[in-house]
């Protein structure tokens, strides 16, 4: 194979994994902002209440023993999906220096930064709660994320975070990549076609 098409093969398998590593995932967290695991030997450090924000649902699952904190978390023989949240995208704003070390506000653009909204499934009740306070002129943003699990009483009072909110990558990092592959194409049909030949000494 030539070299050019392992490098054509590595550039979208690089691109690919950009999008389709990607998650908008929420971990639930106890009040202390420590993120619930599973305590089972077989899933030792599994993430607990790990799901996908951007689809407005997000999926418990806390098999085998239970968890190692957020303790209340209900163990189950299979996840339980909750799904009917709303999204919370905001533009996420803090300050940098600048000019003569002059504060200078910056605006990080429109990210997923929380959910809210109850939803019921299987006798449970999960209900998300999300307010932010931007970080101009304050010297940082302020989330405030709530989460709280019932059935009939409050089984799990806590936090979440929600992680990885970038779903595509970057618009410069996508004309970077197609700036890339077409100068391959031509080459490729530079060579093919023979316009392009070797240098002479």
């Amino acid at each position: 194979m030539k070299t050019t098409h392992l490098i054509l093969i590595f550039m979208l398998s690089l691109a690919y994994s950009q999008i389709a590593t990607a998650t908008n995932a929420i971990w639930l967290k106890d009040t202390n902002g420590v993120v619930c695991t599973n305590s089972a030997s077989s899933n030792s450090g599994q993430l607990v209440g790990l799901g996908d924000a951007a689809s407005g649902s997000v999926t418990i699952d806390n098999p085998g023993t239970g968890t190692t904190n957020c303790t209340g978390i209900p163990t189950t023989t299979s996840p339980i999906t909750f799904s009917g949240f709303a999204q919370n995208t905001v533009p996420i704003s803090m300050i940098k220096p600048g000019t003569n070390n002059n504060p200078e506000c910056l605006n990080q653009g429109s990210n997923l930064s929380g959910v809210n909204g109850s939803a019921t499934t299987s006798g449970f009740t999960l209900t998300f709660a999300f307010s932010y306070t931007n970080g101009c002129p304050a010297p940082l943003p302020v989330f405030t994320r709530t989460a709280t699990l019932t059935d009939g009483s409050t089984v799990f009072n806590g936090t979440y975070y929600v992680y990885n909110t970038n779903t595509v990558p970057e618009p410069s990092t996508i004309m970077l990549l197609l700036a890339g592959l077409l100068g391959l194409a031509g080459m490729s049909w530079l060579k093919r076609s023979g316009r392009m030949s070797p240098p002479q000494y």
